[in-house]
C-alpha cells in the first residue's frame, strides 16, 4: 500500500515536469485568440458564448409549452412562468367548503 502511494507520487512528479515543458507552447498558441477577443467582434463572440453557456445550464427536462386560460399556446419562458404562478395561486389559495364536525 505504501509503495503504491510512493509510486503514484513519483508518476505525478514526472507528469508535472512534462506538462511544465509544454506550458509556453500552449500560451503562444492562445495569444492570437486573446488578441481577437480584444476587438469589437471578439466582444460579440464573448457575449454569444456566455449566452449559449447560460442557455445550456437551464433545465430542459420538460417541454416548455403550455396553454393559458383562453387555450392559446405559450412558448415564451416569461409568459409560461407567469401562467404557472397564476395557476398555482388559484389552486392553493381557494377556500374549500368543509363539513362541520
Amino acid at each position: 500500500m505504501v509503495f503504491e502511494i510512493f509510486d503514484l507520487k513519483i508518476a505525478d512528479r514526472q507528469n508535472s515536469t512534462l506538462t511544465d515543458n509544454k506550458g509556453p507552447l500552449k500560451l503562444s498558441a492562445r495569444e492570437p485568440i486573446y488578441d481577437e477577443l480584444d476587438t469589437k467582434e471578439g466582444q460579440v463572440k464573448i457575449y454569444k458564448i456566455a449566452k449559449a453557456r447560460q442557455r445550456s445550464r437551464q433545465d430542459k427536462m420538460a417541454v416548455n409549452i403550455i396553454k393559458d386560460r383562453d387555450g392559446t399556446i405559450l412558448t415564451d419562458e416569461k409568459l409560461i412562468q407567469e401562467r404557472r404562478k397564476s395557476y398555482f395561486e388559484e389552486l392553493l389559495n381557494v377556500e374549500n367548503p368543509r363539513d362541520q364536525l
